[in-house]
């Protein structure tokens, strides 16, 4: 009798699903800010061109739509495990090396993202209690600070849970390989 190994259980299935529902909410939130970015900055060349008048706040507008589809996708590209990386030195190593470097450089994302997230929830708390606004609209910054720190701590644990489903997957492939009686 043989098992598979790969058989999805009722825990991993729930995981995946969650994972699965994170991606498609991130992907289409950096979607519909992107085609609202779009649209801002094609008004307001249009304003700009056809009309001498620029659209009010766009710029204002922009770096805020910038800030929010930045940090809003940066847990998108952790999930899917698509950082851009340079591989120097990854092909000449083998075996526990790189299981360790396949564990370790999560790690060092999380604390990283850990890092960016703690800093910028300090600085949104800072911006409410001071009040700080934009200069045009007078829209208050802090909550789009808090959503950059909320997206940068959602990173860090992504880049946890990718380091611990590496080790899990590794103890479970040695644990799988013989499986028939």
């Amino acid at each position: 009798m043989t098992e598979t190994p790969n058989r999805p259980t009722p825990a991993r299935s729930s995981v995946l699903w969650t994972i699965r529902r994170l991606e498609l909410v991130l992907g289409y939130f950096a979607a519909v800010i992107l085609f609202v970015t779009m649209g801002m900055t094609l008004a307001d060349v249009i304003g700009r061109n056809f009309f001498s008048t620029p659209m009010p706040a766009g710029h204002e507008l922009t770096e805020l739509m910038v800030g929010l589809l930045v940090y809003g996708a940066i847990p998108l590209i952790t999930i899917r495990n698509q950082q851009i990386t340079i591989e120097l030195f990854s092909s000449y190593l083998r075996g526990f090396v790189r299981r360790l470097l396949d564990v370790l450089l999560p790690l060092f994302g999380a604390a990283v993202m850990a890092l960016f997230g703690w800093r910028l929830l300090v600085q949104a708390g800072k911006l409410q209690e001071f009040g700080s606004a934009t200069i045009y609209l007078q829209l208050p910054v802090f909550p789009f600070v808090f959503f950059m720190g909320g997206m940068a701590v959602l990173s860090a644990v992504v880049y946890v849970l990718l380091a611990v489903f590496r080790i899990k997957l590794r103890i479970d492939d040695e644990d799988t390989r013989v499986t028939s009686i």
